[in-house]
């Protein structure tokens, strides 16, 4: 079901939180993997009452390419050029075209550019603040500079565009609340990187705050004209009535992300599952293509081809082609995909095989080759495409074969991603029975969303934690513990180290803004400090934070215990804030020490 028009929220009825009241503008920035954009709106636009066929006024901006088609799209490539001495040259389409002039001019050495690099932060369990990126010559530079010229080359594009829409000369950067999306299914650290390239790109911590990708689309989705009902036998389309359960599949070039939500009676979302998935977006495509031509052409050669300076512009064509054509053909309607291949390639082909392409594909199944043209048949692209439509179809029948979550009865497909063909024929082919709902603007679902939820956050009335989390403990010695895990306190008595002393378990349902606390006392009567450190875990009840199935999340911090009366007697509360996009901890000495904000150190140096 392709999705025409969307009816807006009823404002005039959204409590708006008391430090946006004086924000005019929300800003939302997707640095994609693959593509990336921003969207934003007034405040007022949130604000007014607006009539059911009316849309939400969310502003996005139309990119021109580089190409002598001169191609409108809505996104830009997530390509970053920077100069020889890593300043900021240009971004997306202008990036693309100034380094394929600089290659064509011989002059590119040294040169850095950069492309579809958002992938370093998925499940990347080294990253820290000296992390690096290796440009399109193999030569390192710091990560965290190159997500923070991209986040600032797009907060000025927004900026310039507000600019253009605003006819008073009163606007200034302070006026805006930031938003950023980011996929659901990334850890803290990778939360925390991103908001420290932001800091660094110019967004002040307190005016910015993330839009989990999926989520986000389904606030914006969930007010479409989406599903069919009846009424005194009259037949008409409505947006999900309240009690509906619905899964949103977000295809992004990156990451899968799945979540699972459901409208309550004030139009408010509770999660039903907490979001999972992986790191076979469209991208993964895209590399099981090049794959495939090591395969059938020989890895000796397509290195070559990919790293030797003088096919370097040769070689950036070659994977922008896959990409178009992948795109191509993923709408629908194609028997065979044509590549084009420049003369150059056929020529080292030749050199080093002492035989034609057109000679070689002969005996390929399924390829072919006839002057500047490689030919894929059907068969092939689908079998490419195949491990991405596998993963995406057992995820959700994962979800499907869950208890709680029988009564889910539709299915929202949204990202780049989720416009091939070949994928929503599947989904559609195997959950028969439920309602798929695909925007007409699936690409900026997410934005557009992510917008409307930075005005109402409270739009999202509960979520579910990824993990568990625990801070690592001495307690008591007890039986059954592991005798590696005892020592004795200063008083001789037996004690049990490492203890996964637990705030949360996996799954567990927290409200906008719920605490976990745990109660801490001391192991010796003169303690002044209490360390703490936090760990996560896939497992429901860890034991011990050295299982294998811990992670520290950052550096241990200290709870002050300064007040010796009590002595064992004393306690501190560790206090995690539940319930939003990131996490927030607070320590406090009872009953009356001072409570202490706790920014976890994620990137460690």
């Amino acid at each position: 079901m392709v999705v025409p028009t969307a009816i807006p929220y009823q404002f005039s009825k959204i409590k708006t939180l008391s430090e946006l009241r004086y924000r005019l503008v929300i800003a939302a920035i997707d640095l994609g993997t693959t593509y990336s954009g921003y969207a934003y709106t007034f405040k007022h636009e949130l604000e007014r009452e607006r009539s059911a066929k009316d849309m939400c006024k969310v502003l996005s901006n139309n990119w021109q390419s580089g190409s002598s088609a001169g191609l409108i799209s809505h996104k830009t490539p997530t390509s970053l050029l920077l100069t020889k001495d890593g300043e900021f040259d240009s971004f997306g389409y202008k990036a693309e075209k100034n380094y394929m002039d600089l290659v064509n001019g011989n002059k590119h050495i040294g040169w850095r550019f950069y492309r579809k690099f958002k992938m370093l932060l998925h499940k990347n369990d080294v990253l820290n603040k000296n992390t690096t990126i290796k440009d399109d010559q193999g030569n390192s530079y710091l990560a965290l500079e190159i997500f923070a010229h991209s986040i600032r080359f797009l907060k000025t594009e927004l900026i310039q565009a507000l600019h253009r829409e605003n006819v008073q000369p009163i606007f200034v950067e302070t006026d805006i609340q930031w938003v950023i999306t980011i996929p659901a299914i990334w850890d803290p650290k990778s939360k925390d990187f991103m908001r420290v390239a932001a800091e660094e790109a110019g967004i002040e911590r307190d005016r910015l705050e993330f839009a989990l990708e999926p989520e986000a689309a389904s606030v914006y989705v969930k007010e479409m004209l989406v599903t069919r009902t009846t009424t005194d036998n009259e037949a008409e389309i409505v947006p999900f009535e309240a009690g509906t359960q619905y899964m949103v599949l977000d295809l992004g070039g990156g990451t899968i992300d799945v979540v699972v939500k459901e409208v309550r009676e004030d139009r408010t979302l509770r999660e039903l599952h907490h979001a999972f998935g992986n790191g076979l977006g469209g991208e993964s495509v895209n590399k099981r293509f090049i794959e495939y031509f090591e395969n059938a052409f020989g890895i000796k050669l397509m290195t070559e081809f990919r790293t030797n300076n003088a096919y370097r512009g040769l070689w950036l064509d070659f994977e922008t082609e896959i990409e178009k054509q992948k795109r191509n053909f993923a709408s629908g309607g194609i028997e065979q995909l044509k590549l084009n291949i420049s003369s150059k390639f056929l020529e080292l082909f030749e050199n080093s095989c002492g035989k034609s392409l057109s000679d070689h594909c002969t005996s390929i199944e399924h390829l072919s080759s006839r002057r500047d043209k490689l030919n894929m048949h059907k068969d092939l692209i689908v079998k490419l495409f195949q491990p991405s439509i596998d993963s995406i179809i057992q995820f959700m029948r994962d979800v499907f074969d869950k208890k709680h979550l029988v009564g889910v009865s539709d299915i929202i497909m949204v990202g780049g991603f989720s416009q091939c063909k070949l994928i929503t024929d599947k989904v559609k082919e195997t959950f028969r029975g439920l309602n798929i709902v695909i925007p007409h603007d699936a690409d900026l679902a997410v934005l557009k969303g992510a917008v409307i939820y930075r005005h109402w956050p409270e739009v999202i009335y509960s979520r579910r934690a990824p993990f568990s989390l625990g801070a690592r403990f001495n307690r008591i010695w007890l039986d059954g513990d592991d005798i590696s895990k005892q020592f004795r306190n200063t008083d001789g008595e037996k004690m049990c180290m490492d203890f996964f002393s637990k705030f949360v378990t996996i799954d567990e349902e927290f409200a906008s803004k719920d605490k976990a606390t745990l109660e801490v006392y001391p192991i010796c009567a003169d303690t002044t400090v209490m360390p703490v450190e936090i760990f996560k875990s896939d497992e429901e009840n860890p034991r011990y934070t050295t299982d294998l199935s811990c992670k520290s999340m950052g550096n241990p911090f200290n709870v002050d215990m300064s007040d010796l009366r009590g002595g064992m007697e004393r306690k501190v509360h560790v206090t995690l804030t539940m319930g939003s996009t990131e996490i927030r901890v607070e320590g406090q000495q009872i009953p009356n020490g001072e409570v202490k904000k706790i920014q976890l150190n994620l990137l460690k140096d």
